[in-house]
């Protein structure tokens, strides 16, 4: 009796983790800024996928006269999203921005 009240108690306490984890990558999900508003990403998941993003990056002139738009593949490798198979981007935990040692930093548009 007290092995299936064990076993019912793990059971019930595994589908809660797994109900209310976020999906892997879900901290990119959004639209993301440049410091100097030059850039915007905007990243989507790719359908119900763990690991791939479509990504429309969003390029304005200095004096945001103009802009050229593109849309990419991204994918998610741990905690790092590689977009265009190239640049990568990263979370920093303690200010939440989008980081990429190539692209620099990005805040989370509202």
């Amino acid at each position: 009796m007290m092995r299936k009240l064990l076993s019912i108690l793990l059971l019930g306490l595994t589908l809660l983790l797994t109900g209310c984890g976020d999906k892997p990558g879900e901290q990119f999900v959004g639209k993301w800024q440049s410091s100097d508003n030059r850039f915007q990403y905007e990243i989507k998941r790719n359908e119900n996928s763990q690991d791939a993003f479509i990504v429309k990056i969003t390029e304005s002139n200095p004096s945001h006269t103009a802009s050229h738009t593109a849309t990419v593949a991204g994918k998610l490798l741990d905690d790092t999203l590689i977009i265009s198979g190239t640049f990568q981007f990263t979370i920093d935990p303690t200010t939440g921005e989008m980081v990429s040692p190539d692209m620099g930093r990005y805040k989370k548009a509202e």
